[in-house]
């Protein structure tokens, strides 16, 4: 090393006046994204042999430092949110469910907004124009004192929802 460095210092510190100092690369979004896919599961021919289904795609293992195809969907798409705008992700108020504040919550309204609210509807409403089904309002002449009381056999949790059609 002392050998070399009378020669070396000064020839490194001319290559840095010329070429500049090396800032490293810097990859694109694109380019990250294709990276990101190579580190993923892949069509491997040799392990598909040993596997059931002919080219079936491989999923990583704990220990062989792949990435997992959903790890692969999240850090894509974290990478695609610079191109995205707050209208991609956000649902039109015309196209939202909405119950007013003065809406009694009794047994039937409770299943109606839990029949809109069935996955069937949701998927349906994702993925066509239709506009979900809308409950009707359900309001009787009470005080205000009678519309905060909830009915003795009405859930306290929606997930309980097979004793509460029962009744």
């Amino acid at each position: 090393m002392y050998l070399c460095y009378p020669i070396s210092f000064p020839l490194g510190y001319i290559l840095d006046v010329i070429i500049g100092k090396d800032v490293g690369h810097l990859y694109r979004r694109q380019e990250l994204k294709e990276l990101i896919s190579r580190h993923g599961p892949r069509r491997d021919h040799f392990q598909s042999l040993f596997e059931k289904e002919e080219g079936k795609l491989t999923e990583p293992t704990q220990f062989s430092g792949q990435l997992s195809s959903m790890e692969v969907q999240v850090i894509r798409g974290i990478l695609g949110l610079s191109k995205k705008t707050a209208s991609d992700a956000l649902v039109p108020l015309n196209k939202v469910f909405m119950v007013d504040y003065q809406d009694e919550i009794d047994k039937e309204f409770v299943l109606k907004v839990i029949g809109i609210t069935s996955q069937q509807d949701v998927l349906k409403a994702m993925f066509t124009d239709e506009e979900p089904p809308q409950p009707k309002a359900y309001r009787r002449d009470r005080s205000s004192a009678d519309r905060s009381k909830m009915n003795n056999d009405m859930p306290h949790d929606l997930s309980n929802i097979e004793t509460f059609e029962q009744s």
